[in-house]
């Protein structure tokens, strides 16, 4: 999916106030869709309609206080459903030891609240929206039944974006290239049957023998210059005898070379690109990029029309989804990522050079690490995670006037409950969310002795329609 990560600047965005009433833009005027070339990722990615200036909360660090605004240009932008732990990512990058991989990472311009009835406009009038405008609603995936998006926002009155740069926003013709990168998907969170599981899983892919895979790509057709989109399942399928096949799509519209002309220019740019990123890394030990993704592209319709300038400086190699980084310490990169990485390259050189198709690549392809190590720092960072969540719990065990404090955020008072709905997968899980949105939790309280009624957690009740609309 497109998207972006370092600090915009002033020249990116219309204006700026010092405090949160200075609204250059009522929220009744910013008009949304779904973003039409995400390729990938398992959220919706919400794009504003052209015209759309909209007010965006700046990260702490840019004026050292809270409540700033700026007005951003919605053609810039694209919309990502929020987490914490990539936002703290992002506002770690540019001072410190992860300001070397600016250059490789999108702007990050700040967080934008969207009310539930944004929402449901959204949800509710999208593609009617979309449509006037001459933009298209994104495909649903086979796994995405029609009330996935609407029960995502079900809980929430607010919900709270990443503001991140569209790299494709100014483009004719954006072709985008989305790369799952690692030997196999890793996270703090996972416990040991999460691990295997995962494990498995890359197995069944390209990842755990090439250290990258396909999530999804869209590119265009030379001769018709209709667009193509694969997505996830797709890339799923691609073993390591039909990935030269698969990247010439994107990269030379199917021919599996040797390249020249503008095919090759645009490949030897992405190898340099990827050898510059792949140095930066080196530099970075006790950094771990688990879950993220390499995101290439190019503006198609420079080609086309003969540019072969202004198309290669269209050409960027950015990485994207930080949710699971994880500094492990120690004095080793991530090689798991860096496998990833060099095993591109090769690719890529073989499209360059003509051999790409031949047994002989696989001679000379990067063998994935160990992956002991790297389980052992999962492992650590898991125990540590679950310390630190332990700590908050034992201290509202102490006050139980502090019960739910830490996992409930200001702006959705329910947020803890959605965040448990959402670790049961399938069709469990969004009914569970559909079925909380019609209820209200109470408080347990405690008797004249002081002991808590029921199981001492409150309970759950039928809430009136009307108070969640």
């Amino acid at each position: 999916a497109a998207e972006g990560a370092r600090w915009s600047d002033n020249d990116s965005a219309a204006g700026c106030n010092g405090s949160s009433g200075g609204d250059h833009t009522s929220a009744s005027e910013e008009r949304y869709v779904f973003y039409t070339h995400q390729v990938g990722g398992h959220f919706c990615m919400v794009k504003p309609l052209p015209g759309t200036r909209l007010e965006v909360e700046l990260p702490l660090r840019t004026h050292g206080r809270s409540g700033d605004n700026c007005i951003v240009h919605g053609g810039k932008v694209i919309l990502k459903p929020f987490d914490a732990d990539e936002e703290r990512f992002y506002c770690q990058l540019p001072d410190g030891t992860l300001a070397p991989l600016q250059p490789f990472t999108p702007l990050f311009y700040g967080t934008k609240k969207l009310r539930r009835e944004q929402l449901e406009t959204l949800t509710t009038g999208g593609k009617e929206a979309s449509l006037a405008k001459g933009i298209r609603q994104p495909e649903r995936m086979p796994s995405d039944p029609p009330d996935v998006r609407e029960s995502q926002f079900s809980l929430q009155h607010v919900r709270r974006y990443l503001v991140l740069e569209d790299l494709g926003g100014n483009a004719s013709k954006p072709a985008f290239l989305d790369l799952k990168v690692g030997c196999r998907q890793r996270a703090a969170r996972h416990n040991a049957q999460k691990r295997e599981h995962m494990a498995r899983k890359a197995a069944q892919s390209t990842s755990a023998a090439l250290g990258f895979r396909i999530c999804g790509m869209q590119c265009y057709d030379r001769m018709s210059g209709e667009v193509q989109r694969y997505d996830k399942y797709w890339g799923q399928q691609v073993g390591v005898d039909a990935m030269s096949k698969s990247l010439a799509m994107f990269f030379a519209d199917g021919h599996e070379g040797p390249l020249s002309g503008v095919c090759g220019d645009l490949v030897e740019e992405v190898v340099r690109k990827l050898q510059l990123l792949e140095a930066t890394l080196r530099q970075l030990p006790g950094m771990r990029f688990w879950g993220s993704s390499l995101l290439i592209f190019f503006d198609a319709a420079l080609a086309e029309e003969g540019h072969t300038e202004a198309f290669l400086r269209s050409v960027q190699l950015k990485m994207i989804d930080f949710a699971n980084f994880e500094n492990v310490g120690g004095e080793l990169s991530d090689e798991e990522y860096l496998c990833g990485v060099r095993n591109l390259q090769i690719f890529l050189r073989g499209l360059l050079e003509g051999w790409a198709s031949d047994s002989s690549i696989e001679t000379k392809l990067s063998a994935p690490p160990c992956p002991k190590l790297q389980d052992l720092e999962q492992q650590h960072a898991f125990e540590a995670l679950q310390r630190s969540r332990r700590a908050p719990l034992a201290a509202s065990a102490r006050d139980p006037r502090d019960f739910g404090a830490e996992t409930a955020s200001e702006d959705d008072p329910s947020g803890h409950l959605s965040a448990n709905a959402q670790t049961i997968s399938g069709a469990t899980g969004r009914n569970l969310l559909r079925e909380l949105a019609s209820h209200r939790i109470v408080p347990a309280r405690a008797d004249n002795g002081g002991n808590a009624s029921g199981a001492g957690l409150g309970c759950i009740l039928e809430s009136d329609p009307e108070s969640h609309s």
